[in-house]
């Protein structure tokens, strides 16, 4: 720390060389010199009592009141009137708020305060981002497929790195059996991915220059942050009931307010827990250039030449989209849609073989051309059928093979990546699964001897993706799924 640190503001005069500026409540010098080693002396002898300040509880360089959100500060009221039952009324002005929050020092905005509160925090504080990065291996790599730098307060920092971190990994969209509103599984849960951003944010050190850093890899989740942790914690306390001991306890203030932590020392343990939940590996932590919280993701496995996706589960006890859900559970609540599927597909392969001279298709081209029939469906839908993501090389080839081939239309087609394209089948498309008399033979006998075993199979084994009776167009917003101030505002 300088100076001013240690001073906590109280003596703003500047000292000449060799004159200290002397620290009016407990005469300790406190700037450079020849003092500096006496200083150091009497700051690290046990008769010291005087504490260091933390740095978020500083004044901010150059910070006015000016440099501070108000709508945000309104927000922030109106989340913790809700969530927590804050005393203070929406139309609080500001420097009451910030006084009732211990923001302000000597009248000044602290650095905490324009860490929760500022327009522009990084021009304060630069350090204070959030670099997220999605590499396709397990190592760090160039090319990076996927690079973010997020700025802003600390919930919109938590907010963004949460939402990038659900955008790149597994999910599974279920049905509007019970709602209406398609429900979404995550590979890896929400809550756990929240908690250890939200742990980052929330304990890292300010006076770092080095920023959070969220990894995501093939094969599990990192999230670094450059600090330690406070004693008296050990690693081995965070596997157990322990105390809370915040970092940044004015920060922690502000993100218990808004139900972004407990501060009930609970934070690891729930993720254990919800990682168990889910069969996923406990998370790991260690101390390693910082404090680093790693999530393991369960491998999809890979089909060999020939093999179904539910063969493949079968071989490996893992499901389709690495939830680490045990076989048996997930086919029973998944059985009836894999082997209606089968069966699709199975009749589907026998009709295009009857069909050859007509029109060359593979039996997935046939099974997506075969789930346009009720009407025009979403990518995914086509995606779920051929049992790859959205995303891959593979489906890309499939789609496009049945686009150009005139057997597929786009419904929005002068905007091919529009949130709302959908695909339906055109004359051609309806022609080719038309049924006829060698094509439907082929379809029925496949679909008894292969296509129903398969579904069979397939529907026990896990299935692939709910995403089969999804009609949703668009993919809803993520910070609505939880309580924040951003989606209070969105």
């Amino acid at each position: 720390y300088h100076a001013g640190a240690i001073t906590a503001g109280r003596n703003t005069a500047t000292a000449r060389a060799g004159h200290p500026v002397v620290d009016t409540a407990s005469d300790v010098p406190v700037l450079d010199g020849g003092w500096r080693r006496r200083v150091a002396m009497q700051l690290s002898s046990p008769i010291h009592h005087q504490p260091v300040p933390r740095w978020l509880s500083l004044p901010g360089a150059r910070v006015t009141l000016d440099d501070l959100d108000f709508e945000r500060m309104a927000e922030f009221v109106r989340a913790a009137r809700l969530v927590r039952q804050f005393p203070l009324s929406e139309g609080t002005p500001a420097p009451q708020l910030l006084e009732h929050l211990n923001l302000l020092n000597e009248g000044r905005p602290t650095n905490a305060a324009v860490l929760l509160f500022g327009k522009s925090p990084q021009r304060f504080l630069i350090s204070s981002e959030i670099r997220c990065a999605h590499f396709h291996g397990t190592e760090v790599a160039k090319p990076i497929p996927s690079y973010q730098v997020y700025k802003g307060t600390a919930f919109e920092l938590v907010d963004q790195a949460v939402d990038f971190v659900l955008s790149k990994i597994n999910r599974r969209i279920g049905t509007r059996a019970e709602s209406a509103r398609a429900p979404r599984t995550y590979e890896i849960p929400v809550e756990v991915v929240t908690e250890a951003v939200v742990n980052a944010v929330a304990h890292r050190d300010y006076t770092d220059n080095g920023s959070v850093q969220v990894m995501l890899f093939s094969d599990r989740l990192e999230v670094r942050n450059p600090g330690r942790l406070p004693p008296p914690l050990t690693l081995e306390n965070l596997r157990e009931a322990h105390r809370s001991v915040p970092g940044n306890p004015l920060l922690g203030e502000a993100l218990y307010l808004t139900a972004y932590i407990e501060r009930m020392g609970t934070g690891t343990l729930d993720m254990i827990r919800r990682c168990v939940e889910t069969s996923l590996p406990e998370p790991e932590f260690a101390v390693v250039d910082g404090f680093v919280t790693t999530i393991r993701r369960v491998v999809i496995p890979r089909r060999e030449s020939g093999q179904t996706m539910g063969a493949a589960v079968a071989a490996t006890g893992i499901g389709p989209i690495g939830y680490g859900v045990p076989v048996q559970t997930q086919g029973h609540a998944e059985g009836q849609e894999g082997q209606v599927r089968g069966q699709a597909e199975g009749q589907a392969g026998g009709q295009a073989e009857g069909q050859v001279g007509q029109a060359a298709l593979s039996a997935k081209e046939i099974a997506m051309l075969r789930a346009c029939l009720g009407g025009a469906v979403p990518a995914e839908t086509l995606s779920a059928i051929a049992g790859h993501s959205s995303r891959t090389g593979h489906f890309k080839r499939w789609l496009k093979s049945l686009l150009t081939g005139g057997f597929l239309e786009m419904t929005v087609p002068d905007r091919p990546t529009s949130p709302a394209q959908q695909y339906r089948l055109t004359n051609k498309g309806r022609a080719a699964i038309a049924p006829d008399g060698n094509g439907h033979a082929g379809g029925e006998a496949e679909d008894d001897g292969g296509g129903q075993a398969g579904g069979q199979a397939e529907g026990q084994a896990g299935g692939k993706r709910a995403r089969l009776r999804c009609r949703q167009k668009r993919s809803p917003c993520f910070k609505c799924a939880s309580m924040s101030l951003s989606s209070l505002k969105h």
